[in-house]
């Protein structure tokens, strides 16, 4: 393709395209499937046939029937049932420990990235050995140990999947961290506390020899035509 060329033979860069974005089948199959589950386990009083601890001994263990779609286990309870009510307790506890999982990583990386130093050595080494860790033996240990109940569950799922996040976290904060915005807040910040230093030296200064010393600020006349801001920071 020959280089588009302006008056004086100079080569333009070529127009950008713009990129067009098309879902996913994948994606859309996934999130119209979780949207069937998450519909079906809040509607559950009202879809489900029989209450879910129902027992019938009567007919234990049948087959699918236009009266137990999903059949009967062995104690004859609706299998139907059980499984929308269980939808609910395993969506519970999967959104929240992802929440957890989230709000711990967030909060280690963000120290992490934005302190430096000895802080964000420790707190990602102590992540590397998390992550050295098997997750699934670590919870079979602790539900073994502990009373086993949904929000010790939601917990232990939770403070054991934050270290991706942390990692990925603390690395935009550390990328954030040397920007030039930031660079320019803190060299405002730096400026304006000295100031305030210098202000209140010269006050005691101005109090020790017996004057006196005012906090207000003077009003200054608007700037000149060919006035120019200085740029720095003066002590």
């Amino acid at each position: 393709m020959m280089p588009v060329l302006d008056g004086r033979g100079t080569p333009q860069p070529e127009p950008m395209r713009p990129v067009e974005i098309r879902p996913r089948s994948e994606g859309t199959a996934a999130a119209l499937l979780l949207a069937v589950l998450l519909a079906a386990a809040l509607a559950a009083p009202a879809l489900a046939p029989y209450p879910p601890d129902h027992l019938d001994l009567d007919r234990r263990r049948e087959a699918p029937s236009a009266a137990h779609w999903f059949g009967t286990d062995e104690l004859g309870r609706d299998v139907l049932a059980r499984v929308l009510y269980g939808a609910r307790v395993s969506l519970a506890v999967g959104l929240l420990s992802a929440a957890v999982a989230g709000a711990s990583g967030v909060a280690v990386g963000g120290v992490a990235g934005y302190a430096g130093g000895a802080i964000d050595t420790l707190l990602m080494r102590g992540t590397d050995a998390m992550l050295a860790v098997p997750r699934l033996p670590l919870l079979m240990i602790a539900t073994s140990v502990l009373q086993p109940s949904v929000p010790l569950l939601v917990l232990l799922i939770g403070l054991a999947g934050w270290m991706e996040t942390a990692r990925v976290v603390r690395a935009e904060f550390a990328t954030l961290r040397g920007r030039g915005f930031v660079e320019n807040a803190r060299a405002a910040a730096s400026c304006s506390s000295r100031r305030s230093a210098s202000s209140a030296s010269a006050c005691s200064r101005r109090a020790r020899a017996g004057g006196t010393c005012s906090t207000r600020r003077r009003r200054r006349s608007p700037p000149s035509r060919g006035w120019r801001s200085r740029r720095g920071c003066s002590s």
